[in-house]
């Protein structure tokens, strides 16, 4: 069955050169076309859509409430928001309700480009329950201690830019956040940022103390487990991963925009298993039992169960909410580098190294067997297996930095 996407704009000639524009695509969607919010959603009360494009300046209904009647009627759908400059208000409440922000005007190769990537990655998942699960997120847990410091920052009458981004750098759900509000286009930033202290750079300190204090786009989390998730743990792994990524990278010759892709994509890449451990938490501890008591790599449990791994959750949020594609393919294939064939070393490969590396240090320390986390076959076939005992040692010196810290 072909996907539906939903066009709308309160502006007869706009739909009729949408119509116009995209009729090449009849073969792969099927399309419809609203003259303002209530014809949007009165065509929703008979057809099931997959994409919503909507203008957000529309007399009645604007775009941002339209989409949040759209997120609570079908949580499935795919959220786009057309649109030229909006007010701080506006952005503000675009950035609960749509997925992304695509700028007038648009061009057709953009617009479409924008939304066939955003339902190749849904596919990701044959799950609906769990498709609704990461496209109707709002908001992911931060851990107490990294919350209290940032909003303590952010209250002083000075913040400063690199003391925020240094604690945002430490959070898999404040960085996620940051960029997708950065690249998105909301406040007018628009390209994507190089770097996350370019992203906070860009938002300005006010902006993020507006998402974080007023917004509400992390949630502060107490406790030490959900969904059978020690989040001490998976935060710790996180930020070392994201650390030794970007380490990796920086050896193996990456330049230094690569490097940053790998921090953020190491850092991110067990994200999909925070979004269903805190919205699941009852399935995925189940998920987590299975895993122990019948001795099966954790992906497989979740596979039998939502038919698809926490990396392909993790790699559908994070594109759905705009991240580049080099971090969306890292988090899809942490595990599973030889998914992506015919490519030398890259951000996958140093995201697969550094996630292996860290795995096998947190279970018995240095010697574990690295057989059982990293996939030999695909990293002789870029020509680094020989380099893994140089890049466990950046790992160990990772740790002595701390110690001394």
């Amino acid at each position: 069955m072909k996907p539906i996407v939903l066009f709308v704009d309160d502006e007869p000639n706009i739909l009729q050169g949408l119509r116009r524009n995209l009729r090449g695509m009849r073969g792969e969607w099927d399309m419809a076309f609203a003259n303002g919010g209530a014809e949007a959603l009165e065509y929703m009360q008979a057809a099931r859509v997959d994409v919503v494009v909507s203008d957000m300046r529309m007399p009645g209904m604007d775009g941002a409430r339209l989409l949040a009647e759209v997120a609570a009627r079908q949580p499935h759908a795919i959220r786009f928001i057309l649109s030229g400059q909006v007010g701080h208000d506006e952005a503000f409440r675009l950035i609960g309700t749509s997925h992304q922000f695509l700028a007038k005007p648009c061009d057709t190769e953009v617009l479409l480009a924008s939304v066939k990537r955003a339902l190749a990655l849904r596919d990701l998942i044959a799950d609906e329950g769990v498709q609704s699960l990461v496209s109707s997120l709002r908001e992911l847990p931060t851990p107490p201690d990294i919350y209290d410091e940032l909003v303590h920052e952010l209250q002083l009458p000075e913040p400063a830019v690199h003391k925020v981004t240094e604690i945002v750098a430490r959070d898999i759900a404040l960085t996620t956040k940051v960029l997708q509000v950065a690249g998105s286009g909301y406040f007018g930033v628009g390209e994507k940022a190089a770097s996350l202290l370019q992203a906070v750079a860009r938002l300005g300190v006010e902006r993020v103390r507006s998402l974080v204090l007023t917004h509400g786009i992390v949630a502060r989390y107490e406790g030490p487990k959900v969904g059978g998730v020690d989040l001490d743990g998976l935060w710790a792994h996180s930020v070392t991963c994201g650390g030794l990524a970007q380490s990796i990278a920086k050896d193996a010759g990456l330049d230094d925009k690569a490097a940053e892709n790998a921090f953020v994509a190491g850092l991110l890449h067990d994200i999909g298993a925070l979004v269903l451990a805190a919205n699941q938490p009852e399935k995925y501890e189940a998920i987590v039992a299975v895993s122990h008591c019948e001795d099966i790599a954790r992906l497989e449990a979740e596979r039998q169960a939502l038919g698809a791994s926490h990396a392909r959750v993790g790699a559908y949020l994070v594109g759905l909410w705009g991240l580049p594609d080099i971090v969306v393919e890292a988090v899809a294939h942490h595990h599973t580098p030889c998914d992506c064939p015919g490519r030398g070393f890259d951000v996958v490969t140093a995201v697969h190294v550094a996630e292996g590396l860290t795995q096998a240090h947190e279970w018995t320390g240095p010697d574990e067997p690295l057989e059982k986390v990293l996939d030999f076959e695909y990293l002789a076939a870029v020509g680094v297996a020989d380099r893994l005992s140089g890049w466990a040692e950046l790992l160990t010196g990772m740790g002595q930095e701390r110690d001394c810290a």
